[in-house]
């Protein structure tokens, strides 16, 4: 364990400066402490104190000159000298412990801010500093849950630009999340060099649950996602990887626009919840969220180094989060970071060995026993931040993991999937609220390599839905094979991003394509509906409503159910109005479908259109009885008709409502109990 590298020598030190008049040659002398704990430092264009860490990379270090008689010349500064105030090397103390409340309920937040001694050069690096706090929970569970070190910090805007700048004193915190009503008691423990010391052990009780808890897979269908209390849940959502896409402001430039900042994480949030939408996928990117990348960019320190400033933004939108009822999907990497020849950033990684680290190829680390002690220490740290959230759904370790490494081959090696049985293991140990764990390939499901995604230690299966053509109905048929694959693998498989190819394409083709992928997830066995990733154009086209309205088809619907199957059903028009198909996903007793007609997806102006006035839904394998079926509106999400057949007949033929390009439909037989979502 390392307490004083020779990189922190300069914060234990004084400075003698010698001021002398040029003309006058009179001069005097002083010392400046620069200790961390000194006082009268002030401030300029923040609210930050002096601290150790701010000593490292001080940017601008001022003194006032002041005479006692008036004086015009010049001045000089000379003769620094550095005196070395020593070490303090006592055993650890642990002061100023402040819960946030004695009384929080369930699966909400309860945090511990306390203060170290500020003497460590690295108090992310456990092997100089480490602190946990032990939870005893009622019944007689004990949680471990580290500390981890942070900063305060405020925003500004000027109008144009928006700033992040400290406020106060670096500080140690603890996160927790009580599952279980009662008292709970809790004690911090911190270890270093020169020692070890305790604190505690105090107590908070833990009150009813305000809320359903922690998203996980469904326990009676592991298709299927649940809370911790049971209830259903069918997240609703979007891809917004980071605030902009400079791809996308290159692939369509429909008009004039400026970078964004995190802080517009809340513009989206808020659109999002005022159309049903709860669910979104978040990157830890190094232009964006991540907290370890290169010095060269503002913010980072290299590795095992955190960017505090990104971390407290991840805070600030997982309270945005909570505040508009919004589930996420957090990517710890994405390929480019770790990629040779795909989107690369490997030449500004500073894992490169170019740039100072210690790998020679991007795919070592996954190997690399150096670089899995780093990833160990990276999750550690993002566990102990954000675990305690039950905004956060599920953390995807890898974002199109296909291209990572050297080449389009270099994910393929076993070390790959070696690397996600370790890693997933490692999480699941660290997390004790058991989020889910996935990686992402880009390509359709049928590009994962299937060896790893069968891995009891993935818990879902992410992938991408983008497709050629102009055919925007073909997002169906990539909805139906994830379907298959979650039935096959009986764990929840999502499309994280899609929306026609994956470099654009036209704004009548992505409209078309985000309504065929809504209407038709619902309608198979997708935990969830595909997350559509031109963000962007979601916003400045006001596609919102289209969330809105699948919403409220879906709400109240518990699709659980493991005899539940994805299906084509046949429909009878008499061919007046050519090819016309329903996906339904049900069992004998229940369904949800959508009736679609291909051809009219490609026109982008429907008035010279004829509706289609005559067709039958043809449902086989139901059981006999009082058969209900409604059908639905999907522009505006609201039920057109309800009408009842009683049948002794496994097969019944139903007469559609008139419709123009596509209609829902809800089948359920009376005399059966389908469970409802609270």
């Amino acid at each position: 364990m390392t307490l004083f590298p020779p990189t922190i020598a300069a914060t234990a030190i004084l400075i003698l400066a010698v001021l002398h008049s040029i003309c006058a040659a009179e001069s005097d002398e002083t010392w400046v402490s620069l200790a961390p704990d000194v006082t009268g430092w002030q401030p300029v264009g923040h609210h930050g104190a002096w601290n150790f860490q701010s000593s490292f990379e001080p940017v601008e270090i001022g003194m006032k000159v002041l005479s006692k008689y008036p004086f015009r010349g010049e001045t000089a500064l000379s003769n620094l000298e550095g005196k070395l105030r020593g070490y303090d090397l006592s055993p650890p103390t642990i002061t100023s412990v402040r819960p946030n409340r004695n009384e929080v309920p369930c699966y909400e937040k309860f945090e511990v801010i306390f203060l170290l001694p500020d003497r460590y050069d690295n108090p992310f690096d456990t092997n100089t500093v480490s602190a946990t706090a032990f939870f005893h929970e009622p019944d007689g569970t004990v949680v471990e849950m580290p500390a981890f070190y942070s900063q305060a910090y405020y925003r500004t805007s000027d109008g144009i630009d928006d700033n992040v700048l400290p406020q106060g004193r670096p500080h140690w915190c603890i996160r927790f999340a009580p599952r279980t009503q009662g008292r709970h008691t809790y004690s911090i423990r911190v270890r270093d060099a020169c020692g070890e010391t305790s604190w505690g052990p105090a107590s908070f009780v833990a009150l009813t649950p305000r809320t359903p808890g922690f998203v996980t897979t469904s326990a009676s269908d592991p298709r299927f996602l649940e809370f911790s209390n049971k209830d259903y849940f069918f997240p609703v959502g979007q891809n917004i990887r980071s605030p902009y896409d400079v791809r996308y402001h290159e692939k369509l430039p429909l008009r004039k626009r400026w970078p964004k900042d995190n802080s517009y994480y809340e513009h989206y949030f808020r659109k999002m919840r005022e159309h049903n939408e709860r669910f979104a996928e978040v990157w830890f990117a190094p232009w964006s969220l991540a907290i370890e990348w290169s010095p060269e960019r503002r913010g980072y320190h290299g590795i095992g180094r955190y960017n505090l400033i990104h971390a407290w933004e991840m805070d600030v939108l997982l309270e945005q989060a909570e505040a508009n009822d919004i589930f996420l999907n957090l990517v710890i990497h994405n390929h480019g970071k770790f990629s040779s020849f795909s989107d690369q950033q490997w030449n500004e990684n500073p894992f490169n060995v170019k740039n100072g680290g210690y790998l020679e190829r991007p795919e070592d680390y996954f190997s690399d026993p150096r670089a899995r002690a780093s990833f160990a220490q990276l999750m550690r740290y993002t566990i102990a931040r954000w675990s305690y959230s039950r905004r956060v759904m599920s953390w995807e370790l890898w974002s199109e993991l296909n291209l990572t490494g050297s080449n389009g081959e270099s994910w393929n090696d076993p070390k790959v999937r070696e690397w996600h049985r370790w890693a997933a293991d490692l999480v699941h140990g660290m997390d004790p609220y058991r989020h889910l764990v996935g990686t992402h390939v880009s390509g359709s499901h049928g590009s994962h390599n299937r060896e790893l995604i069968e891995m009891p230690e993935i818990d879902f299966v992410p992938a991408n839905g983008y497709h050629g053509g102009e055919n925007p109905v073909k997002i169906v048929d990539v909805v139906v094979d994830a379907a298959r694959l979650a039935e096959t693998l009986r764990k929840p498989v999502l499309i994280t991003e899609f929306g026609g190819n994956w470099d654009s394409a036209s704004s009548h083709l992505l409209k078309s394509s985000l309504h065929a992928a809504l209407w038709s997830s619902p309608c198979t066995a997708l935990p969830a509906t595909p997350l559509f990733w031109w963000w962007e154009f979601i916003d400045e086209e006001n596609c919102y409503p289209e969330y809105a309205a699948l919403a409220a088809f879906v709400k109240g619907e518990d699709r659980r159910g493991p005899d539940r199957k994805t299906t084509w059903l046949r429909v009878e028009s008499g061919g007046q109005s050519g090819d016309i198909k329903a996906i339904c996903f049900k069992d004998d007793s229940w369904g949800m479908g959508w009736i679609y007609r291909p051809a009219s997806f490609k026109i982008a102006d429907l008035s010279d259109q004829s509706p289609v006035t005559n067709g039958q839904l043809v449902v086989s394998e139901i059981k006999p009885g009082n058969i209900v079926f409604e059908f639905w509106d999907t522009s505006h999400g609201h039920r057109i008709s309800s009408s009842a057949i009683e049948t002794e007949k496994s097969t019944v033929t139903i007469a559609i409502p008139e419709f123009l390009r596509d209609i829902a439909f809800k089948i359920r037989v009376a005399a059966a109990s389908s469970p409802v979502a609270p």
